[in-house]
């Protein structure tokens, strides 16, 4: 009988799993790039330590949520001159603002 009870409970809550799936960002497979103009040339560099998830809902994609924390310290352009600058405090102040954190505003399907 215990068995049934349980059977019956995860039969209701099953049909919640199918409105939402998460899924972790795989930061071994996954990249965080910038890239910016600067009169003649272009910057460019990566993040190397990060996490997050996308929520997607495929019934309502609009409800949809991606969120990321990005570790500023993992900052890399290839220039450890610039990289100590962009993590002074006149620009990222990564002793004070160890972390950047996104969290999207809204989801739009395109296709």
């Amino acid at each position: 009988m215990r068995a049934y009870r349980f059977l019956f409970v995860a039969l209701l809550l099953a049909p919640l799993g199918a409105f939402a799936e998460t899924y972790k960002i795989d930061a071994a497979h996954s990249r965080i790039a910038f890239s910016l103009h600067q009169f003649v040339s272009t910057v460019r560099g990566d993040f190397h330590r990060f996490s997050g998830t996308i929520a997607v809902d495929r019934a309502q994609p609009e409800r949809s949520l991606v969120t990321a924390r990005i570790s500023v310290a993992s900052i890399d352009t290839k220039i450890q001159k610039r990289d100590h600058h962009l993590l002074s405090p006149e620009f990222f102040d990564a002793a004070k603002f160890p972390e950047i954190t996104f969290k999207s505003r809204s989801v739009k399907q395109t296709g």
